[in-house]
This record gives C-alpha cells, structure tokens and sequence, in this order.
C-alpha cells in the first residue's frame, strides 16, 4: 500500500466516522398493551419477552405486586402494570380476571437487568418506530406519547420513573 493510499484510506475512514456520529440513529421500540392502554419500551431496557407459565403469589403484598417467576433459572419479581398504574394514580385497581393467553412477562434489561425484575402486560405487538412525542403527564410513569396511522396513542413508559417510585420496593401491603 503507498503512502498515497493510507493518506486516502485514513481520509475515508475519517469521513465516515463523522457520518455515524452525526446521523440520527433510530432507537427500536417494543410496543404493548396493559389494561385498555398502548406503551412504548425502549428495547434496549427489555431483557425478554416470555410467555406465563406459572407466578408464585406471595401474600401480604399489595395487588399489584403479583409475585415470583422463573424465568430461565433466575427468579424474578414480577409487577403487573396495569393494576401498578391504578394504584399510583390514586384508583382501586380492578381484578382483570386470569391472565390471557397473549399476557406475557417483559423482563427488565439494559441497565435495570440486575434488579432481577419483571413487569406482566396483556399483550405484545412487537417493534414499532414513533415519529413525534407529544408531552403529556395523563399517565403515572409517561411522560409523552406518539399516536400512530391508525390513530393508537401509544404513550412511552418511562422505567426509570417506575422504579424510583418511593412503592415500587415496598411491596408489603399493611
């Protein structure tokens, strides 16, 4: 290789570095329902999406810690969102029945995988992209929402604020 071809070699890599870091990278999102509501997760927070197969009921807890799972060897907490939401947004949360046969567990992951928790959703529909956020506070732990062709709001769940609510670790009911 001559000296010519490095100069143009580094010069190419040069340009394309500049790109990647000056292009918008489109982050994934996992789409879902709890209750009648659509959420957004960014993907990069997901562990797994696996079906329910059995929650081990702790008693004492409030409704909605719902309790323990396995999931691939490791036990995990397990919240249901829905009736979470309910209770933090100052409702009586409402028995939704047995879970559906689309319910499934979304593990945390990411930065939030050593919590070894996982939060229970009616059903997953899979990747979506959302083109514009709009601000809202209509939702305990959503801070904006997308409303996609079809006219779904699909607000984005906010895992953060989840967890640092101060009764997402106190889970005993008094």
């Amino acid at each position: 290789m001559s000296k010519q071809s490095l100069s143009e070699f580094q010069q190419n890599l040069a340009q394309k570095l500049i790109q990647a870091r000056s292009s918008v990278s489109l982050s994934q999102w996992l789409a879902f329902s709890a209750g009648k509501r659509h959420f957004l997760i960014p993907l990069s927070e997901v562990g797994e999406v696996v079906p329910i197969s059995h929650i081990t009921t702790i008693p004492m807890t409030h409704a909605w810690f719902s309790g323990l799972a396995n999931i691939r060897g490791a036990v995990v907490a397990v919240t249901d969102l829905h009736t979470l939401m309910q209770d933090s947004m100052g409702q009586t949360p409402a028995y939704l029945g047995p879970n559906s046969p689309n319910a499934r567990l979304l593990s945390l992951g990411g930065e939030y995988a050593n919590l070894r928790a996982a939060l229970k959703v009616d059903q997953v529909f899979g990747l979506r992209q959302p083109k514009d956020w709009i601000p809202s506070q209509e939702l305990a732990f959503c801070h904006r929402y997308s409303v996609d062709a079809e006219q779904t709001r699909w607000h984005e769940l906010n895992v953060n604020a989840v967890l640092t609510q101060s009764a997402f670790f106190d889970i005993q009911e008094y």
